[in-house]
C-alpha cells in the first residue's frame, strides 16, 4: 500500500484537494507547471469577467478527478468480476496476487501524473495559439513536434501506435514529461515501487494524448487502454469534466447540473469477443455485433441502421436474404429511394436469390433482416456514381447463428479462433449523467466560445496582434520569415532571442507585455495610425461591430442559401489568408473594400468561428445494464447524441460610428451571394 504524506489545496470547485508531497516536490512546484499560473484556461473571460482561471488550478482538478476515476475503475472491476472465473477475471492481470497489486498500485500512480502534467506544455491565451506548434520545433527546422516524440519515445510499439495522434498542446506536454519530468518520475516510481521501467513515462504520455495500444493480445494492454480513455477520450474523460464544471462555475453560466461524482462511481469494463472465421451452429446471440461477416444463415431479429450519404450505386458485397425484409417505422428518404433487388423495399415480401442494394437517399432508417445472412462492417466499400460514403453501423441480434461468422460481438464467448477483449464502460446508472455532460460541453462551445466578441478576441485579435508584434521584434530587412518568428517566441524547449527579447516557455503576461511595448513604441513603426488603432482594441476593449451577433443570428441571414452556395463562400474567404498554419481570420482586397464601403463598412476582417460538437458515439460507448454489456444506442432515447460534426460559422467585422442598417445589410447578402456564385461557377 503507498503510504504518502499529503499537501492539501482549497478549490472551489472540487473542495479539498490532497496531493502527494513528492507530486508537490518534484513537479508541482517546478518553474515548468508554476508557469501554468499565468495561462488563461479559456477565452470567455471577455464576454464573463468572473471567468478568471488558469492551467494551473484545471491541472490540479484533472488531478483530483483522475485519482477518484481511477479508483472507481479499478474497485469496480474488482467487484464484478473477481469471482467469474480465471479466463474472465479481468482484475488479476498478473496471477501472482502481490505482483497484479504492485500493477494496479502503478498505474495509479502513473496516470495521476499524466493527469497533473497533461497540459504543461500549454501554449498562452488557451487554445488560441498552439496550432503554432505544429509549424516548427527547432531553430534549424530540422525537426518537427512528431519527429522530437518519437524520437524520445522511441519504443517499437509506440512507434507503431502513434500517427500523430493527440492536440498540438497534448503533444508538446507529452514531449516534456520526457525531457522535463523524466527524472522527477523516475524518482518517485524508484522510491515507491523499486522497478521503474521506460515504459512508465511512455504510459505517460500514451495517456497526454490518447494514443492507446494497437497490440491488445495481453490483458495488461487492455486494461491501459482504459486506463487512458479516463485522461483522453472521444467523449467523457476528467480533463473534460474538470473544464466543463469549472468553466460554468466561474463564469457564472449557468446551463445543467452535473453529478460528476456518480460518473466517476459507475466506471467500468464489459467484454468484447472477437471472432476469427469461427464455426458456429445454432449458437445464441442477443448482443450488439460490432462488426462482422456471416456466411451461413441467421434466424430471429436483426436492428441496424444503413447511413448513406447522397449515394446513388450498389453495396460493394451484398446483404444477403432467403426470407422477408421490412423497414421499420416509415420510409424517411428525402427526394429519393431504397430498391433490394429491383423492388421498392417496402413492397419486397421474399426472396432466396443475392439482393443488391440501391441508394439514391440522404437516409438514416432501421433495418430488420427476419431471416438471412448478413454484413455488418464498420466501413462498407462501394461502387456507384459518386464518391460517396455509405456505412452499415453496429447492429443488434436477437436470434440464432449457424455458419462461418468473423467480427466483433459484445459479450463474452468461447469458441475456437477466438478471443475476448475488456473495454471502458459506464454502469447503467449514469446513463442521466452521460447526457447533461455533453449537453452542457456542447452548449459552452456552441454559445459562449462562438460568441462574436469572443471569437474575435480570441480568433483574430490575440493572432493579429502577435503577427504585428512578431514583425516589431524583427529588423527592417532581415529576412525572417513572420510565422518562423511566432513559433520561437512560443518555443518551450529552449531560449531564442529577437532584438534583445528572450522569449522561453512564454505566458500570457509575457505577451501582453511585449503587446504594450509595441503599443508605446508604435510611432516610430510605418502605419503608425492603424497599429496604435488595433493595439488600442485590445487594451480597451472597444472591439470592432459585428453583422450578425450569434449561430442563430447567422442561420437567419443565410437561410434560403444552399450547401453549394455557403460552401463557395467560405471558400472565397479563405482565398484572403495571409498567415501560414492559421485559417481563422483573412482581410478583403481587391474590390472588396470599395463594397463595403458602400454599406457603411471600413476595416473588415472575416473571422471563422468553426464549433466542433462533442457527441458520444452510442455504437461504441458501452453500458453495464444487469450485467449485460449494451451499446448506448440500445439503452438511451436520446439518438440525437450521436451527431459529431463541424458547424461552419464566421463574422463578418466592420469599423463605423453606427451598427449596419437593414437595408444595408441585405444588400450586403446580396452582395455575398453574388460573390459565391462566381465562386462556384469558377469551380
Amino acid at each position: 500500500m503507498i503510504r504518502w504524506k499529503y499537501k492539501i489545496l482549497r478549490d472551489n470547485v472540487h473542495g479539498y484537494i490532497q496531493v502527494p508531497k513528492p507530486f508537490i516536490e518534484e513537479i508541482v512546484d517546478t518553474g515548468l507547471f508554476q508557469r501554468l499560473r499565468y495561462i488563461e484556461q479559456t477565452g470567455m473571460r471577455t464576454l464573463y469577467p468572473s471567468a478568471r482561471h488558469d492551467r494551473f488550478i484545471h491541472s490540479l482538478g484533472t488531478f483530483h478527478l483522475g485519482v477518484k476515476a481511477f479508483e472507481a475503475f479499478r474497485g469496480n472491476v474488482k467487484m464484478y468480476y473477481s469471482d467469474k472465473g480465471e479466463d474472465r477475471n479481468h482484475y488479476f492481470v498478473f496471477t501472482d496476487k502481490e505482483e497484479n497489486e504492485n500493477f494496479w498500485d502503478k498505474c495509479g500512480v502513473l496516470f495521476s501524473i499524466a493527469c497533473l502534467i497533461h497540459d504543461c506544455g500549454h501554449s498562452p491565451f488557451s487554445h488560441t495559439l498552439e496550432y503554432l506548434y505544429d509549424i516548427y520545433v527547432t531553430k534549424d527546422d530540422s525537426e518537427t513536434l512528431n519527429d522530437k516524440l518519437l524520437k524520445e519515445y522511441n519504443s517499437s510499439s509506440f512507434r507503431n501506435d502513434f500517427d500523430g495522434i493527440g492536440k498540438p498542446h497534448e503533444r508538446m506536454s507529452a514531449l516534456l514529461a520526457k525531457t522535463e519530468f523524466g527524472t522527477s518520475v523516475k524518482k518517485i516510481i524508484q522510491d515507491e515501487f523499486n522497478d521503474y521501467v521506460d515504459y512508465d513515462l511512455e504510459f505517460i504520455a500514451r495517456a497526454i494524448i490518447g494514443c492507446k495500444y494497437k497490440n491488445i493480445e495481453s490483458r495488461e494492454n487492455q486494461i491501459k487502454n482504459c486506463i487512458i480513455q479516463l485522461l483522453n477520450s472521444q467523449s467523457i474523460d476528467v480533463d473534460g469534466l474538470d473544464y466543463i464544471v469549472r468553466d460554468a462555475r466561474l463564469s457564472g453560466v449557468d446551463n445543467a447540473a452535473l453529478d460528476v461524482d456518480r460518473l466517476l462511481s459507475s466506471l467500468t469494463i464489459v467484454e468484447k469477443t472477437h471472432f476469427s472465421n469461427c464455426t458456429l451452429s445454432d449458437e445464441l446471440f442477443d448482443n450488439p455485433i460490432l462488426d462482422g461477416l456471416l456466411v451461413g444463415k441467421v434466424t430471429g431479429t436483426i436492428l441496424g441502421d444503413i447511413i448513406a450519404d447522397n449515394f446513388r450505386g450498389s453495396i460493394k458485397g451484398h446483404i444477403y436474404l432467403n426470407g422477408k425484409a421490412r423497414i421499420k417505422n416509415s420510409m424517411k428518404a428525402i427526394d429519393g429511394y431504397v430498391k433490394m433487388g429491383g423492388y421498392d423495399l417496402e413492397g419486397l415480401q421474399s426472396t432466396k436469390e443475392v439482393v443488391p442494394v440501391e441508394i439514391n437517399a440522404n437516409l438514416t432508417e432501421n433495418l430488420i433482416l427476419e431471416t438471412g445472412n448478413f454484413r455488418c462492417q464498420k466501413n462498407i466499400g462501394i461502387s456507384g456514381d459518386n464518391d460517396a460514403k455509405i456505412q452499415m453501423p453496429s447492429i443488434y441480434l436477437n436470434g440464432r447463428i449457424t455458419g462461418q461468422f468473423s467480427g466483433e460481438v459484445l459479450g463474452h464467448f468461447k469458441c475456437e479462433n477466438s478471443r475476448v477483449e475488456v473495454v471502458l464502460a459506464f454502469h447503467k446508472n449514469s446513463l442521466s449523467v452521460l447526457r447533461n455532460v455533453i449537453y452542457s460541453r456542447n452548449y459552452e462551445y456552441l454559445w459562449i466560445y462562438a460568441h462574436h466578441k469572443v471569437v474575435y478576441y480570441s480568433n483574430y485579435l490575440l493572432i493579429e496582434l502577435l503577427r504585428i508584434s512578431a514583425k516589431y521584434l524583427i529588423n527592417a530587412g532581415e529576412n525572417i520569415r513572420t510565422d518562423r518568428v511566432l513559433t520561437n517566441m512560443l518555443s518551450m524547449l529552449e531560449p531564442i532571442e529577437y532584438n534583445g527579447h528572450i522569449f522561453f516557455r512564454t505566458t500570457d503576461y509575457d505577451i501582453i507585455a511585449l503587446f504594450k511595448e509595441c503599443y508605446l513604441n508604435a510611432d516610430s513603426c510605418p502605419n503608425s495610425f492603424q497599429l496604435k488603432k488595433i493595439y488600442k482594441e485590445f487594451f480597451t476593449r472597444n472591439y470592432k461591430k459585428s453583422v450578425w451577433k450569434s449561430y442563430a443570428e447567422y442561420n437567419l441571414f443565410f437561410r434560403d442559401w444552399t450547401v453549394g452556395e455557403k460552401e463557395a463562400l467560405l471558400a472565397v474567404l479563405k482565398d484572403n489568408m495571409e498567415l501560414k498554419g492559421n485559417t481563422n481570420f483573412g482581410y478583403f482586397v481587391n474590390d472588396w473594400p470599395e463594397e463595403f464601403k458602400k454599406y457603411g463598412m471600413d476595416d473588415v476582417v472575416w473571422v471563422s468561428a468553426e464549433v466542433k460538437m462533442k457527441d458520444f458515439d452510442i455504437d461504441n460507448t458501452f453500458i453495464l445494464l444487469k450485467d449485460k454489456p449494451m451499446r448506448l444506442k440500445d439503452v438511451s432515447t436520446d439518438q440525437d447524441l450521436n451527431y459529431s460534426e463541424t458547424i461552419p460559422l464566421f463574422y463578418l467585422y466592420y469599423s463605423a460610428e453606427e451598427p449596419i442598417s437593414k437595408t444595408n445589410r441585405e444588400k450586403l447578402i446580396s452582395f455575398l451571394k453574388a460573390k459565391a456564385r462566381e465562386k462556384e461557377k469558377v469551380s
